[in-house]
């Protein structure tokens, strides 16, 4: 992954069900996708995990200390791309997942 970083990709890749190699290829395959990883106990947050395709990554945390209903936004590397569109609708199914502890993958 990129040298710029400090993500674990090991616990990255037990979190949501992928091989560092996984990852990295996932991270680069030129097709936006997302996926969305449900707490399983309260130790846990609900996190959802977002590649522009370009070996950009963008981590979305529930936790936020600033905000009662806000998300933390982590990304690797120096930039990570993503539509309008794209972003309402991670929102909106982050949210819901948040919500309903339900797994949710990939854009519409």
């Amino acid at each position: 992954m990129s040298q710029y970083d400090d993500w674990d990709y090991e616990q990255l890749g037990l979190k949501f069900n992928m091989s560092v190699e996984g990852l990295y290829a996932w991270s680069r395959s030129f097709e936006p996708a997302y996926i969305i990883a449900v707490a399983t106990n309260e130790d846990e947050q609900t996190e959802l995990l977002y590649t522009d395709g370009d070996d950009g990554m963008m981590l979305l945390s529930e936790s936020c200390q600033e905000f009662d209903n806000g998300v933390n936004i982590s990304i690797n590397g120096n930039h990570c791309c993503l539509d309008l569109n794209t972003i309402n609708k991670m929102l909106t199914n982050l949210n819901k997942a948040i919500k309903a502890n339900q797994y949710v993958s990939n854009i519409d």
